[in-house]
């Protein structure tokens, strides 16, 4: 599914991820690792925003802009703390991810209503709560079934009944072909079925 050749990224000359030559498999990965391990250039890396030296491929679609389209169809990231555009509205971001996934909103509406992303959709993002721009920010990363999907700290700003609603979003995703990779500091007693977890240990890739 996800493959690395020769990538590296630094900063100021100091290496902080070096994956020579590695692939994962489909699955629910959980990455984990210190402050500072490299976790957030990781999926960054992964999921296009930042550049790198090397090569990512996701479903053979290299991760660079010769084929930046294609690829960012097939993965979506939800960061730890989205900052969105105060000007525009929910409805705003959701149908351009709609439209750039070749989605329909009635594929989306029960994972909307059941967030209650539908009772504020149509606000100004300006007004959001961390809390709402959380929800927000998974509806926009489960948006058309990607590949992979990358979810950093989940569970922040989420409310215990979104907390108990991600996990059976995530194995209905999964079922039907999505793969994810999941950051989390909390423990990950509330994912019930199997998962594999990745390390960074001195700029290196680990699965366990």
């Amino acid at each position: 599914m996800l493959a690395f050749y020769q990538f590296e990224k630094s900063y100021q000359g100091r290496t902080i991820l070096n994956i020579p030559d590695q692939q994962l498999s489909p699955g629910l990965y959980h990455l984990k690792g210190q402050n500072g391990a490299g976790k957030t250039t990781l999926i960054k890396s992964i999921a296009g925003l930042i550049p790198f030296k090397g090569s990512i491929k996701l479903m053979d679609v290299p991760n660079d802009l010769k084929h930046q389209q294609a690829y960012r169809k097939l993965v979506s990231f939800a960061p730890a703390e989205p900052v969105y555009p105060g000007f525009m509205k929910g409805i705003d971001l959701i149908r351009i991810h709609q439209e750039l996934r070749n989605t329909t909103p009635e594929k989306d509406q029960e994972l909307i209503q059941k967030l209650g992303v539908d009772r504020f959709q149509d606000q100004h993002i300006l007004g959001y709560s961390s809390g709402m721009l959380k929800k927000l920010s998974l509806i926009l990363a489960f948006i058309g079934s990607p590949k992979l999907i990358i979810l950093d700290e989940p569970m922040n700003a989420l409310d215990t009944e979104a907390v108990q609603l991600l996990e059976p979003f995530i194995a209905q995703y999964q079922l039907a072909g999505s793969s994810f990779l999941i950051t989390s500091h909390q423990d990950f007693h509330w994912v019930q079925h199997p998962y594999a977890t990745l390390s960074i240990q001195n700029a290196q890739l680990a699965v366990a």
